[in-house]
């Protein structure tokens, strides 16, 4: 309290601000302390905290699928083709998309979630790193010459415990992850909004007289 109806309690004396600050209705006048940050520190309300990690076995294609082609597909608009996937920049130049079908994939991912301070970000869901399991390689979404794209990148987990959503070198590996009706995952990328990595459900075939589960799924590289 740095005035009390006015007067500055620095120049009161303990029985005058006793007095007045039991008088009825005082007004009060509060200082409010200022925090300086340090040089380079990043401010709570742009950065993120992990938690907690999560070990999940995940199927994916190896490309940033756009928002406005999950848009078309949930309507029906569009077939979830190799084609769908790729930007307008990817397709005028020569690509070779190597489709394998029927092949058993099992991609350990370790999901680090994390507790988010950036208000305008609430609603893209849960944010999240993707380790590969075991390893110091994580998924990370960047953009070069306006393309977007996919890369495995080795990095130390002991720096991504807080990330700065301003730092370059470290927001392009927070996605954004959302859980669709049919229980696929989308992890949206933070850095490049609008652009995702989209999981597909394994098709499981049973084989009478065999107990084991054969799983056939696609993918792209």
């Amino acid at each position: 309290v740095s005035m009390i109806n006015n007067k500055k309690t620095q120049d009161l004396s303990p029985k005058e601000f006793i007095s007045l600050l039991t008088s009825e209705s005082p007004i009060l006048t509060l200082h409010q302390a200022i925090i300086v940050k340090e040089e380079g520190q990043c401010p709570e309300s742009d950065s993120i905290h992990a938690f907690r990690k999560e070990k999940s076995t995940l199927s994916f294609q190896l490309v940033m699928v756009r928002e406005e082609c999950l848009e078309a597909e949930e309507e029906n608009e569009i077939k979830p083709t190799e084609s769908s996937w790729e930007s307008d920049d990817m397709k005028e130049k020569d690509l070779v998309m190597v489709s394998m079908t029927e092949t058993n994939v099992a991609v350990d991912i370790t999901i680090y979630f994390y507790r988010s301070n950036i208000l305008e970000d609430l609603s893209r869901g849960s944010p999240v790193v993707l380790n590969f399991t075991g390893s110091t390689n994580f998924l990370k979404c960047t953009r070069v010459n306006q393309e977007v794209g996919l890369t495995v990148e080795s990095y130390e987990k002991e720096k991504l415990k807080d990330i700065c959503k301003d730092d370059p070198v470290t927001w392009p590996f927070v996605f954004y992850m959302k859980t669709r009706r049919d229980n696929t995952r989308l992890f949206e990328s933070a850095q490049n909004k609008g652009w995702f990595i989209r999981t597909e459900k394994p098709q499981v075939s049973v084989w009478v007289g065999n107990p084991t589960i054969r799983t056939q799924e696609r993918f792209l590289y």
